[in-house]
C-alpha cells in the first residue's frame, strides 16, 4: 500500500507543521510578555542531548525516523522565516524589488543579510552556551 503510505506521511507531515508552528507563535508570544527565552528553546547541542536523554537512539529505526522527520520539517520552517539570511528573507527581498527597484533592492538586502546573520550567528551561540551550561550543571 504505497500510496496509502505516502498520503498518511504526507497527512502527519503537514499536522506537524501545524505543531510547530503553533508553538514558535506560542514561543513568541511568551518570550515578549515574559521578556524570557522558555527553557525548552534548544540548539543542536541541545537536541542531541535530548535524544540521549529520551532514549530514542534504542526504540528502533521507525522512532529514528520519524525523528528525523521532525527535525528536517522543523528546520525547513525555520528556514522559510521572513528572516534575513534565510530563504524566507531572501523572498520578501524578492517581493519588495518592484517596490524598491533592483539596485536599492540589493543594497538594501546585502545590508539586512549581513546584519541578520550577525544576529543568528549571536543567538546560535547563546543558545549553544546555555545547552552546554545546562548540561554541565545537571
Amino acid at each position: 500500500m504505497p500510496l496509502r503510505g505516502a498520503v498518511v506521511g504526507l497527512q502527519d507531515s503537514v499536522n506537524l507543521a501545524v505543531f510547530i508552528v503553533q508553538a514558535l507563535r506560542d514561543m513568541v508570544v511568551q518570550s515578549f510578555q515574559e521578556g524570557t527565552l522558555p527553557k525548552e528553546l534548544s540548539g543542536p547541542v541541545g537536541i542531541v542531548d535530548q535524544t540521549y536523554q529520551s532514549g530514542m537512539l534504542q526504540q528502533g529505526w521507525l522512532a529514528r525516523l520519524n525523528w528525523m522527520a521532525l527535525i528536517s520539517v522543523n528546520l525547513a520552517i525555520m528556514n522559510l522565516l521572513p528572516i534575513p539570511a534565510l530563504d524566507g528573507g531572501r523572498a520578501v527581498f524578492l517581493l519588495l524589488e518592484p517596490i524598491l527597484g533592483k539596485a536599492r533592492r540589493l543594497r538594501w538586502e546585502t545590508w539586512a543579510n549581513n546584519y541578520g546573520m550577525m544576529l543568528l550567528l549571536g543567538l546560535i551561540v547563546l543558545i549553544t552556551l546555555k545547552d552546554i551550561w545546562q548540561i554541565v550543571v545537571r
